[in-house]
């Protein structure tokens, strides 16, 4: 009796902990084009069977939630922002110049901002891109996402995966003046 039940309840956590571990994306998005997003994410759980979770953000928020991201790490992977912001808000996101050829040969002309890859731009948001604030575990996937986020063919395979800081993690050397 003690050894089905000790069964049971290993069965249940190893349940529980496989749920648990497989962690979806978090998108951050603009609250208007919540809908959009649905179709989006849809297609793309039902192709590779990666959950995505949508938070609709207010536009006068979405600045204050990326920076406010950078002090305090939050759930969110991606985020929606107009790319009239790129030049303010680059420094709080993930440098996508190691995905730049994959992102390409998808059909996609990514966003670039002082030479580092900062964002795909979403066809049914014009003047806005969609960024990474934290990369996710799985990185390949991720670039999957941008793809299918851009509106991009995602390519057969996927080889390329960016090389990035965390997001606590500062630059080496001093920080100049203006980014402070």
């Amino acid at each position: 009796m003690k050894r089905t039940a000790s069964l049971a309840v290993f069965f249940v956590v190893a349940v529980a902990l496989g749920a648990w571990s497989a962690n979806p994306f978090v998108v951050g998005v603009e609250q208007s084009t919540k809908d959009a997003w649905k179709t989006v994410t849809s297609q793309f759980e039902a192709t590779t069977g990666i959950s995505v979770t949508i938070q609709p953000i207010a536009l006068n928020s979405i600045a204050q939630q990326i920076l406010q991201s950078a002090a305090k790490p939050t759930k969110l992977q991606f985020v929606m922002i107009q790319t009239s912001w790129t030049s303010y808000l680059a420094r709080y996101l993930q440098d996508l110049t190691e995905a730049d050829s994959q992102l390409r040969a998808a059909g996609i002309a990514p966003a670039v901002d002082g030479g580092r890859t900062l964002g795909v731009p979403i066809p049914f948001a014009q003047g806005w891109l969609l960024s990474v604030l934290a990369w996710p575990d799985d990185r390949a996937s991720a670039i999957q996402f941008l793809i299918a986020a851009g509106g991009g063919v995602p390519a057969a395979t996927t080889t390329v995966a960016p090389k990035t800081t965390g997001f606590g993690e500062l630059p080496p050397g001093k920080l100049a003046v203006s980014q402070h």
